[in-house]
């Protein structure tokens, strides 16, 4: 049962929120009030990448600084739960593959570019 700490003169609340990162009275409850907004979010901006007429590369280029930044943000801070991760990926592959009927195997896409890749992050690793 979560309750306010009193003091003579303030009260600490059972939560904080700072910087977009959730303070719970647990870990678990941090990580995971932490990570459990992220995939919605990371969702709406898929889709609205999803509408703009970019090549593979772009859209990568994309992915990096703009879909994954939230994320890396938070993986400094928490561990990502895997459902978490399952649906962040989803929302990667569906910006990258935008509808492509034939799609490269993900780690081909991760390998590094002098071995025939494109660097694409890999999410389980962050």
């Amino acid at each position: 049962m979560e309750h306010n700490c009193e003091h003579h003169w303030f009260t600490i609340p059972p939560h904080v929120k700072i910087l977009g990162v959730h303070f719970w009275s647990t870990i678990h409850k941090s990580i995971n009030a932490t990570w459990t907004q992220l995939p919605g979010k990371v969702r709406a901006q898929a889709k609205e990448a999803y509408s703009r007429d970019l090549c593979l590369a772009h859209r990568i280029s994309y992915v990096h600084p703009y879909l994954l930044s939230k994320i890396w943000y938070s993986a400094q801070l928490f561990p990502s739960p895997g459902l978490h991760t399952q649906q962040l990926t989803s929302a990667v592959n569906f910006v990258i593959w935008k509808g492509a009927t034939f799609r490269v195997p993900v780690s081909t896409l991760q390998a590094q570019k002098r071995k025939g890749g494109w660097e694409l992050i890999d999410i389980n690793q962050m």
